[in-house]
């Protein structure tokens, strides 16, 4: 068997060409496809099959390899999360269809207003500005120092030749320096830039809850997670059937390995309930279940997330803007928490793990402190118990200033189990919400869709 990846858009996928790669995957009797960090497709083929695939996908001109990356976008996020004014779907897609959907370099285009896809998380990482078709440039070949912004803004136009001549020169000089890299670049290469006085500044993601549905102003967007990551080409088929039934014609891929499937009406929103049902796809995850990030084809990482996400549960650890990257050589996701998987014994399922964490636990400056070395699974669990503990303070501590200052007192409310998003009456002075006991027996969580029975009475202060 061997390893195929077929590239998304920056995450976009239309059902024309996804029908195509189901078709090639069904006449080769491949039941199941997985999500990649990278947003593509992969799929394990047999060597024997591998000429009729390279024949067909080149001939129905769909992109494909076995080594690189794929390129990484926000595209997915317009419209459902605030994003950058000139970012509209129509042009992110036109910017992306002049990429190159392969790279050496692990490259992504992201508008850092959104918070679905995370930043800094690439080795070229091109982040929108607030100037019209201008993108900053966060520069991170080195996996253990901070990117360093490059010193102009790049245009939308000026990116592919950019990207190009980048992986050009940095396979002439693998090791180039920053100051090598800068006076080598912006002497050989001529490209429309735009400079700038000050950085606008990284703004700081909160957790998202990417699963189940998800309220919009003209109706809800859907997105569909597997624990494993892997999804069953019957279920994709359904997919792609429900969606053109209801005039959708394309879907998403997200960097957390997930489907997301935007503009469904509230009159077909039933119709998508019978689809989860009809496949078993659970939705609702609790939030910690969702906050991982680790390449699929490791079937350990699997089962060592499983049984982390237990041991959370058993001893009730609220993650909430905490993520966690499994890795056994190189760190493939900048985390949170960095943990290192070292297999002493695999065919008995025996390791031992190393646990890094983010400076001010802040995953975008890449420096990372050792919180432990050569630990077993137990003393994993209780490391990042007590690592998580430490970190929830550290990250609420304006809220938990306030609340001291003010003398606050304990109140009951009413929060879901589901997104743990707190129904608040007075959250508005200016508009009373009813009380919670007063709404109808349909209401349902604003942020993931949860039925009223899904709540449960909370203290906070």
């Amino acid at each position: 068997m061997k390893q195929i990846k077929i590239p998304t858009l920056g995450g976009l996928v239309h059902f024309l060409t996804l029908k195509k790669i189901l078709k090639l995957a069904r006449e080769s009797k491949i039941e199941s496809l997985v999500l990649s960090l990278d947003q593509c497709f992969v799929f394990k083929v047999k060597k024997e099959d591998l000429p009729k695939w390279e024949e067909y996908l080149s001939r129905e001109s769909i992109a494909y390899f076995y080594q690189g990356s794929g390129l990484v976008s926000s595209i997915a996020s317009v419209s459902l999360f605030e994003g950058t004014s000139w970012l509209s779907q129509s042009l992110f897609q036109s910017i992306l269809k002049n990429m190159p959907q392969k790279s050496s370099l692990k490259i992504g285009l992201v508008d850092p207003k959104q918070e679905l896809t995370p930043l800094l998380d690439q080795e070229l990482n091109f982040l929108a500005s607030k100037y019209l078709n201008f993108w900053y440039l966060y520069v991170g070949l080195s996996r253990d120092k901070s990117p360093f912004l490059w010193p102009v803004l790049i245009y939308s136009d000026a990116l592919p030749d950019f990207v190009k001549r980048f992986e050009s020169l940095i396979s002439e000089i693998p090791k180039i320096t920053q100051e090598e890299l800068l006076m080598a670049f912006n002497s050989k290469i001529d490209y429309q830039y735009r400079v700038f006085s000050k950085p606008e500044g990284i703004p700081n993601q909160k957790g998202v809850y990417y699963d189940g549905f998800h309220h919009t102003i003209e109706g809800y967007w859907l997105g569909i997670t597997r624990t494993e990551n892997t999804f069953s080409i019957s279920m994709i088929e359904n997919l792609v059937l429900t969606g053109e039934q209801q005039g959708i014609f394309e879907c998403y891929v997200t960097p957390w390995a997930s489907f997301l499937i935007k503009n469904i009406k509230p009159e077909n929103q039933q119709k998508w309930e019978a689809f989860l049902a009809l496949n078993k796809i659970p939705t609702g995850h609790a939030y910690f279940e969702l906050n991982w990030r680790y390449q699929p084809e490791k079937d350990y990482f699997q089962k060592i997330k499983d049984k982390l996400v237990f041991v959370f549960y058993k001893n009730k650890v609220r993650a909430w803007g905490i993520t966690f990257g499994l890795f056994d050589k190189n760190i493939e996701a900048y985390t949170t928490f960095a943990i290192k998987v070292k297999p002493v014994i695999s065919s008995f399922e025996i390791f031992l793990f190393d646990v890094y964490l983010a400076e001010n636990f802040d995953p975008k400056t890449r420096n990372y402190l050792c919180k432990g070395k050569n630990l077993s699974f137990k003393e994993l669990s209780s490391v990042l118990i007590s690592q998580i503990a430490g970190s929830t303070a550290f990250l609420h501590q304006p809220l938990a200033v306030i609340n001291k200052s003010t003398n606050s007192q304990e109140k009951i409310v009413d929060q879901c189990s589901v997104c743990l998003t707190i129904y608040d009456t007075f959250s508005d002075p200016e508009f009373l919400q009813p009380n919670f006991s007063d709404l109808p027996s349909t209401y349902s969580c604003e942020v993931c869709g949860s039925p009223k029975e899904k709540y449960f009475k909370s203290k906070i202060q």
